[in-house]
C-alpha cells in the first residue's frame, strides 16, 4: 500500500506492507495539507506490520518519527530509461546550448534559486519543464518576459523530454525536499551532467556522479557548475551506468524478495 492508503486491510490479511515515500510535510508549510497528509500517513503506518522506505533518507526519517516495532526496510524506486524513446526537438532550442530544469515547481523544488541564477547569467539559456497547471503554470505567468534568458515549455511531451534530456548542458535540481528524485536519474540515463542540491536524499541518488550546490545565491552556483561542468561532461557512460540502478526491473525484485520472505 501508498502511504496515503488508510483503509482497512482484509480481515483475513496477517500481512500489510505500507511504502513511504516522503516525510516532506515535516519540512515545508505547516497548514492543512501538511496535516491532511501526516494523519493519513501515520494512519496508514498503524494499520501496518512492515515499513518499505524508497530511500535510506526516507527510512531514517521514518525511524524516528513513524516507525513503531515494525520493521523498515529500503527497496529504491525505479525509474524509466527514456534513451530509446523516438525524440522530437524543440524547434527554437536547436543548436543552442541550454541549462534545463523539470518539476512541478512547488517551492520546495526550489525555482526561485534558477531565476535568480537566470538573471545573473544572461549570457546561458535556461529552459524550465513542467504540467501545465499549478505551481509550474503559476511560476510562468509571474515571471512572464522579465527574465529574457528563460524559457517555459509546459505540458510537454515524453518524447520532448527525452530530447531536451539528450541535448541539455546540464541538468540543474536544486531542490530542497526529495524522497527519491525522479527527474534526475532520467537527466542521468542520458548521460546529462546532473547538479542537485547536497540536500535530502539527493546526495544518496546521485553520488559522486554528479555536482552539488551547497550554497543558492546565484554566483555559488556558478561557480560550482563551471567548476564540475568538465567532469561531468567526460564521464557520460558512467553517469549513465550509474542510473541503471535504479530501473523497474531491480523495484520488482526487490518487492517480490520481500513479500516472499514475509509469507515465508
Amino acid at each position: 500500500a501508498f502511504q496515503h492508503n488508510i483503509t482497512k486491510p482484509p480481515v483475513e490479511a496477517v500481512h500489510r506492507s505500507l511504502t513511504v515515500h516522503d516525510l516532506n510535510y515535516l519540512y515545508g508549510r505547516r497548514g492543512p495539507g501538511a496535516w491532511k497528509d501526516e494523519l493519513k500517513t501515520r494512519l496508514a503506518a498503524r494499520r501496518s506490520n512492515r515499513l518499505i522506505a524508497i530511500t535510506e533518507y526516507v527510512a531514517n526519517d521514518v525511524r524516528r518519527h513513524l516507525a513503531g516495532k515494525q520493521p523498515v526496510a529500503v527497496i529504491y524506486n525505479g525509474a524509466t530509461d527514456m534513451t530509446q524513446v523516438e525524440p522530437t526537438p524543440v524547434a527554437a532550442l536547436e543548436g543552442r546550448t541550454f541549462m534545463f530544469h523539470m518539476s512541478r515547481m512547488a517551492p520546495s523544488k526550489n525555482v526561485e534559486s534558477l531565476l535568480s541564477l537566470a538573471t545573473a547569467w544572461p549570457e546561458k539559456t535556461f529552459v524550465f519543464a513542467g504540467p501545465a497547471w499549478g505551481h509550474s503554470l503559476a511560476t510562468r505567468d509571474r515571471v512572464g518576459d522579465s527574465i529574457p534568458n528563460a524559457h517555459f515549455l509546459l505540458g510537454i511531451s515524453e518524447s520532448t523530454k527525452a530530447w531536451l534530456l539528450a541535448h541539455c548542458e546540464a541538468f540543474l535540481f536544486p531542490s530542497h525536499a526529495e524522497g527519491f528524485g525522479l527527474p534526475p536519474i532520467e537527466a542521468m540515463y542520458f548521460g546529462a551532467p546532473v547538479f542537485l542540491s547536497d540536500r535530502t536524499c539527493l546526495p544518496e541518488i546521485g553520488g559522486d556522479y554528479v555536482g552539488y550546490f551547497d550554497g543558492f545565491e546565484p554566483q555559488t552556483m556558478r561557480n560550482v557548475i563551471e567548476r564540475e561542468l568538465p567532469r561531468l561532461q567526460g564521464a557520460r557512460a558512467r553517469t549513465h551506468q550509474r542510473a541503471s540502478r535504479f530501473s523497474w526491473d531491480a523495484c520488482a525484485d526487490a518487492y517480490t524478495e520481500t513479500f516472499l520472505k514475509v509469507l515465508g
